[in-house]
């Protein structure tokens, strides 16, 4: 990993107070600044220092930072190149400019990603790796080049680091209804993540696109009731039975090879309402 100077680096557009695209050796690259508490700060280079450290064990799909950024003569923020062509996995799935057939495809590889991770586990120095934030703004689709890209990663659980809060794992959310199994970070009101967590989100993922909203949000009796109604629908019961597994104790399943079950026909009778 190097480092370059932001004031040197004239911005293209900045969109948010925090991020802001540039050019870096004539490449567009995407800058995330830190957020200026000393706490997260240090956490967060350390974060990105293990990713870089360990680029080469990581996933081809992971978007690792690749530059650190100096803001005032301190490390202020990191950069990763900029998935030029690529899309939101929330644009596809919404999209009527990808067939159902794709949609799930992109779904199954996601499932997929999560598999490697579970092999990336078993390096000693990865024993707690996950990727924290999984959520479709945070994966990006390259229709074109048939690429799935993860970014947010700086989110993530890496050696001894605090990984950062995730979408969906707020202590509003479903995972709040299973504390032994998604547990509150110590001194942070979110929830720690971990295996079980990026399956929690990655099924709330394929969920939302079943629903056509946000169920993270339900409260148990309304999850377990929709849960109910895709059973009269007549969903697959094996994937149904990793949905429930979701806010039950025991580990989590991967439910990728059971998403071509999911029957087009039944989306319209299955979005919630």
């Amino acid at each position: 990993m190097t480092a370059s100077t932001l004031h040197s680096l004239d911005p293209i557009s900045c969109e948010h107070p925090r991020v802001c695209r540039i050019l870096i050796d004539g490449v567009p690259h995407i800058v995330k600044r830190f957020d200026g508490n000393r706490a997260y700060n240090e956490n967060t280079l350390y974060t990105v220092e293990q990713l870089s450290k360990f680029q080469d064990a990581m996933p081809m799909e992971f978007c690792i930072p690749d530059f650190l950024i100096d803001t005032e003569y301190r490390i202020g923020a990191f950069s990763v190149r900029e998935e030029i062509g690529s899309v939101t996995l929330r644009y596809v799935l919404n999209s009527d400019s990808f067939t159902h057939k794709e949609k799930i495809e992109y779904l199954k590889r996601l499932g997929l990603l999560l598999r490697k991770c579970d092999e990336l586990r078993k390096m000693r120095h990865m024993r707690k790796f996950a990727i924290g934030d999984i959520q479709e703004e945070n994966i990006l689709i390259n229709p074109t080049l048939q690429k799935m890209s993860v970014v947010d990663l700086d989110s993530c659980r890496i050696g001894t680091n605090h990984s950062s809060q995730a979408k969906y794992l707020t202590p509003y959310s479903l995972a709040m209804y299973v504390p032994d199994k998604y547990r509150l970070a110590r001194f942070f009101a979110y929830i720690d993540v971990n295996r079980d967590s990026d399956l929690f989100c990655y099924m709330i993922i394929i969920l939302n696109y079943i629903a056509g909203d946000n169920v993270a949000n339900l409260d148990i009796d309304e999850f377990e009731n929709y849960l109910g109604y895709l059973d009269y629908l007549g969903f697959n019961k094996e994937l149904l039975s990793a949905f429930y597994g979701m806010v039950k104790s025991g580990i989590n399943t991967n439910p990728d090879y059971l998403l071509d079950s999911i029957d087009e026909n039944l989306l319209n009778k299955a979005r919630y309402v």
